[in-house]
């Protein structure tokens, strides 16, 4: 990412050619912090019961230069932030798998990485959460009026956060927010590439990310948690839930038909949920796998999707 550098030749045209008062004076504003009815709504909506949900936080995508320690500390923040709730079991990633290749398949509301997406379907992790650092992006702004005016760069920080519901491989959550922060012309001379970036690391870490976790989570608790069926054999099925989320003796799930297919990148399908087939019942919980019977003596294929019913 480069930084614009303006000469005094520059600056002379500069100011010049900006003759007009420009409003706003050294603010630093969020995008992210406007509500609309709608959210509004969603966040009047009641929380719907559920468990435990195990979550993995990837590091982030670095699109703008931050490097990768800072990378690793920003999803240190995260994933710090879920663990306040008790709600989470985060995990890390496997070893050697990352998130870089994955872009293209957020583009496409579609999560791409199919060796992602089959180990948490077999950890019975029920939500992969990842973040893309976009390039800072830089703009000259003059403030005040002659003699009195101030030259200053605008830089806007735009960092997203997306959640994929492991189950059906689409997204479930996705939001964008661009932190902006004006900086004295002369001080963001004087400053290197890497020492903004830092100060613009900060403000991520301080208010971007402890926000949009907030949103996320609130969207989160309103999903009840949904995992497969692992094996069904002589009337019993087992599942990928067990006592670490809180599954017990007694707890019911919903068994969902095959909805819509959807084709990735990869020649994979990728299934959504559909209606509901029936129901299973724990008889049996385990620390992470249980076993069901079903309700009313329904055979159901492995593989199906489940969903929690308080």
């Amino acid at each position: 990412m480069y930084f614009i550098r303006y000469s005094k030749f520059v600056l002379l045209l500069f100011i010049v050619s900006c003759s007009g008062v420009f409003s706003g004076c050294g603010m630093i504003k969020s995008a992210g912090e406007k509500l609309s009815p709608a959210s509004l709504i969603t966040k009047m909506k009641p929380r719907t019961a559920h468990l435990k949900k195990r979550i993995m936080v990837f590091d982030p995508v670095d699109q703008a230069g931050y490097s990768p320690k800072t990378a690793a500390g920003i999803a240190e923040v995260m994933r710090n932030s879920f663990e306040k709730n008790s709600r989470f079991i985060i995990q890390h990633p496997p070893q050697g798998v990352d998130w870089t290749g994955a872009g293209r398949g957020l583009d496409l509301r579609i999560a791409a990485p199919v060796e992602i997406l089959d180990y948490c379907d077999e950890k019975g992790i029920s939500t992969i959460v990842t973040m893309v650092l976009s390039p800072v992006e830089s703009t000259p702004r003059t403030t005040g009026i002659w003699p009195f005016k101030s030259q200053s760069i605008l830089f806007s920080i735009p960092v997203r956060i997306t959640a994929l519901d492991v189950a059906s491989g689409t997204i479930l959550f996705s939001t964008a927010s661009i932190e902006e922060e004006t900086i004295k012309l002369i001080d963001a001379e004087m400053s290197t590439d890497r020492e903004l970036l830092d100060r613009f690391a900060g403000r991520i870490i301080s208010d971007i990310v402890p926000r949009q976790i907030n949103e996320l989570v609130e969207e989160m608790d309103r999903h009840r948690w949904k995992g497969r069926i692992l094996s069904f054999e002589e009337n019993r099925a087992v599942i990928n839930a067990g006592t670490d989320i809180g599954v017990k003796k007694g707890s019911r799930f919903e068994v969902l038909n095959e909805g819509t297919r959807i084709e990735t990148m990869e020649g994979r399908t990728l299934t959504v949920p559909g209606a509901v087939l029936g129901k299973l019942m724990v008889t049996l919980p385990g620390p992470q796998t249980s076993i069901a019977e079903p309700e009313e003596g329904l055979i159901f294929e492995p593989g199906l999707s489940i969903r929690y019913k308080p």
